[in-house]
């Protein structure tokens, strides 16, 4: 296998960030199957009561809960030279990095999140409006000081594990495609120096 053979995208982020948004437009640019771990989390929560974890516990509980089954999945699709994206606020900035080295040349991690000065100026707009996008969600008992928190930290474990963070500040859709431009980048077969 080649880095560009396969290439196995892990898109992390805080809740109502636009996460599953930006993998359909992924899938859709880049003609890549999309994985959404939010779907494999309520399927083996409403499956087995006995899982490990509900939906109410924090992030970090759930994925260090299903990490185990969804590393192994990434595993799987690198061995198999099946190129995906993987979404969810399981894929966390630490988790991204664990794999054995013949694993990580194939793996494009990154997150996206927003600003303290976006969330205080769009939790009750566009943030709101926007969370169903994609998927139907609950907005849950999300507040703005917590979403300030959640998206703090995360940009702080992006720094601390080398993981990518697209930050959207003030135009949404910029920060989009800035994410969308760095993935083509890495995708992309390098050039053949022989070419004109």
């Amino acid at each position: 296998m080649t880095k560009n053979e396969t290439n196995i995208i892990l898109l992390g982020g805080t809740g109502c960030t636009g996460k599953t948004a930006l993998a359909h437009s992924i899938m859709c640019r880049f003609a890549m199957p999309y994985f959404s771990i939010d779907h494999l989390m309520m399927g083996l929560y409403r499956s087995q009561s006995n899982c490990g974890f509900s939906p109410d516990d924090s992030d970090q509980h759930i994925a260090s809960q299903m990490w185990p089954t969804v590393q192994a999945m990434i595993m799987t699709g690198i061995e198999n030279r099946h190129s995906s994206v993987y979404e969810g606020i399981q894929l966390q900035p630490a988790t991204m990095r664990q794999f054995d080295e013949r694993y990580l040349p194939f793996i494009i991690p990154l997150c996206i999140g927003f600003s303290e000065r976006y969330i205080e100026l769009e939790f009750s707009g566009a943030i709101r409006d926007n969370r169903n996008r994609i998927e139907q969600r609950q907005f849950g008992s999300e507040n703005l000081a917590n979403m300030v928190e959640k998206n703090r930290i995360m940009k702080e474990q992006c720094g601390l594990y080398d993981v990518p963070y697209f930050e959207v500040d003030c135009h949404y859709d910029q920060t989009i495609q800035a994410a969308l431009s760095y993935i083509e980048r890495k995708i992309s077969p390098p050039k053949n120096s022989s070419e004109s």
